[in-house]
This record gives structure tokens, C-alpha cells and sequence, in this order.
């Protein structure tokens, strides 16, 4: 089941520039990391994020990158614009970070080399965000908060956590 849902994964993540990968072709990791509050409680990942945003998916990134030397697990770039800040202060059109995702082997470090050509670095999926529909999203230092417990489907006066599907009115967070 894991395998299938790696190969869903790259077949709808992607656009034209995957069509040539073999699933084959792809190690996949996990990514672990621990957190001080409850991530599955939504008010607790919008109340320890530094800026809650509605905004309009504009483009995600095909690959991952190391985003610096001191990053341990690369990010996926998923471009934005700005419908509205909850919480904080955004700029109109800028760039999230997801933790994780499909990266190429010859972009890892030495020490990180595989005999496969990709490696998929997973904590939680993007699938379920689509170009062009609007989220809010919780986030500090331009990167999605907890991943997928950090994102929101809008649905009228409410908002659908993506990874937990728990319920959350926009007038809760101030909206």
C-alpha cells in the first residue's frame, strides 16, 4: 500500500518533467521530528506559527532542494499569493517551504548518496493542494507548519485540516 501511494504521489505531484521517472527509480525516507504541543489539535499548530495566511496555490516545485548547508532534510518550493493575513504580516506573492519532498540524487550530499536516482523525503503529503485553490496556511519562517497539519482547505466559514480532517470555524482564529 505504502508503494502505491508513493507512485500516486509522483504521478499527481507532478507535471511534465516527471513523466520520464521510474518509480523504480526512487528511495524513500522518512523524516522524523518532534514537537513540544499537540499537532493534531489545529489551534495549537495556528497558535505556536508566527504567521496564519489565506492564499491561492500558484505553483509547486517538481523537486526539493537543500534550501542551505545547515538544513537537514530538503524543501519543496510551493509559490503563493496572498489573499489575506490571519495572523502576522505577509508580502503579496512569495514562496512556502514544505519539508521534504522528491529530490535528485546528484543534489545530496556525499554522505547521503544512493545507488537510486531521486530520493523521496516524507513527512507528510502535499497531494491534496491543487493550483489554484485557496488554503490558509500556518507558518513561521516561510515554512508550512508541521507540514500538512499546517494546512487548511477553506470550506465557507470553515477550515478542513488536510492531514487530520478536524474542524475549525474561521471566527475561532480571528477571521
Amino acid at each position: 500500500m505504502k508503494k502505491s501511494g508513493l507512485i500516486i504521489l509522483i504521478l499527481l505531484l507532478t507535471s511534465c518533467a516527471l513523466q520520464n521517472i521510474n518509480p523504480k527509480d526512487i528511495q524513500k525516507e522518512g523524516i522524523l521530528q518532534f514537537y513540544t504541543y499537540d499537532i493534531t489539535n489545529p489551534m495549537d499548530v495556528i497558535n505556536h506559527s508566527e504567521t496564519v495566511s489565506k492564499v491561492k496555490i500558484k505553483k509547486i516545485d517538481t523537486f526539493a532542494s537543500y534550501i542551505d548547508d545547515n538544513s537537514q532534510y530538503p524543501m519543496t518550493k510551493i509559490e503563493v499569493e496572498l489573499i489575506d493575513d490571519i495572523k502576522g504580516q505577509s508580502e503579496d506573492n512569495f514562496d512556502l517551504l514544505w519539508t521534504g519532498g522528491l529530490i535528485k540524487s546528484e543534489d545530496l550530499s556525499e554522505s547521503l548518496k544512493t545507488n537510486k536516482k531521486y530520493v523521496y523525503y516524507e513527512f507528510t503529503d502535499i497531494l491534496d493542494l491543487k493550483k489554484n485553490d485557496e488554503y490558509v496556511i500556518a507558518y513561521s519562517d516561510m515554512i508550512i507548519s508541521v507540514n500538512g497539519y499546517g494546512i487548511f482547505k477553506v470550506d465557507d466559514d470553515q477550515l478542513v485540516n488536510l492531514k487530520t480532517n478536524k474542524e475549525l470555524k474561521l471566527k475561532d482564529i480571528g477571521y
